[in-house]
């Protein structure tokens, strides 16, 4: 973000988990099943955004980040991923975290 003008945007969201512990295991199981991917805590992303100031609502749990009622269907779930579909409604221990920043 330090090259774009002050006044951009950026969107994120990312997978995260409650506790480092719990980062590791998702990351160690996904690993196992051959998926690239990297579970944080919401800490550890927090501090690489620092610089930027959150849009309203600010970040967190995107399932909570302005609901849209309307939102037409979904395209299908890649079968690499299926297995981890819905899981995040089953348990809370992790989430997709997002949200929009501005640069000042």
């Amino acid at each position: 973000m330090e090259r774009v003008p002050s006044g951009s945007y950026l969107a994120i969201s990312h997978l995260m988990a409650e506790s480092l512990a719990t980062a590791e295991e998702l990351n160690a199981t996904a690993g196992g099943q051959g998926l690239e991917m990297k579970v944080r805590t919401p800490d550890a992303l927090d501090a690489w955004l620092r610089d930027l100031e959150p849009v309203d609502p600010g970040l967190g749990d995107i399932v909570n980040w302005r609901p849209d009622s309307d939102q037409p269907p979904l395209p299908p779930t890649p079968e690499e991923l299926k297995p981890f579909e819905g899981a995040s409604h089953l348990s809370k221990s992790f989430f997709e975290y997002g949200g929009v920043l501005r640069k000042p």
